[in-house]
């Protein structure tokens, strides 16, 4: 049975300028799991044409990138070019409750907290 996709929803914990986050920022993403909730690096080169990212605030989409494997581990590129600059991603676990860091190059560290990990 070939690997699939997880979907995945978080909520902006922490930020620059917004210390107590923000429920109407929300992190959505599309990749492969490991059975323990780690990105699957395994997996990745089979569905790396489906693996996505999007950011959504207040109901509006904000940004939509392919999720990506780098030297330095998962980035996304947001932006309307390929010669963006990568925002990288670290996260311990993929489940609800943990937390995932997004490293922009604009506005800094932002941490999302995940509240939900559909498997398929």
């Amino acid at each position: 049975m070939p690997p699939r996709l997880a979907r995945v929803v978080a909520v902006l914990s922490r930020a620059p300028g917004k210390p107590e986050g923000d429920t109407a920022c929300v992190l959505k993403f599309q990749v492969p799991l490991t059975p323990d909730g780690q990105l699957d690096p395994a997996a990745f080169p089979l569905l790396a044409a489906y693996c996505r990212a999007e950011l959504i605030v207040a109901g509006t989409p904000t940004w939509s990138s392919p999720v990506l494997r780098t030297d330095q581990g998962w980035a996304v590129r947001p932006g309307l070019t390929e010669e963006g600059p990568f925002w990288h991603m670290t996260a311990r676990t993929i489940r609800p409750g943990e937390y995932l860091t997004l490293f922009t190059t604009d506005a800094g560290e932002q941490a999302f907290r995940i509240v939900n990990v559909e498997r398929p």
